[in-house]
């Protein structure tokens, strides 16, 4: 199994940079990463990798997800940022 690493430089650079409205950085914001299908279906209570950003907005940590799969990207800081997702294919 081939493993892609994540981060918010996927799938170019700054390309899941969290930053809010007016471009500044948000350090803090929980990332999560799902499988699509058990997101679509619900289940949110599992998921594959986690990490934070940093005062950059950029994650802490990369996310090592198999090659070939489809992912949901959940981005959530309570009373700041989100929740919001994005939809990815390694």
């Amino acid at each position: 199994m081939a493993v892609v690493m994540v981060n918010h430089n996927y799938p170019g650079d700054d390309d899941m940079t969290v930053v809010d409205t007016e471009d500044v950085p948000i350090e803090g914001v929980v990332v999560r990463v799902f499988e699509l299908t058990a997101f679509q279906a619900g289940v949110v209570d599992t998921w594959v990798g986690e990490t934070l950003t940093d005062i950059d907005g950029h994650w802490i940590d990369p996310i090592g997800l198999e090659a070939g799969n489809d992912w949901v990207v959940h981005f959530e800081k309570p009373t700041v940022y989100g929740p919001e997702h994005k939809e990815i294919t390694t």
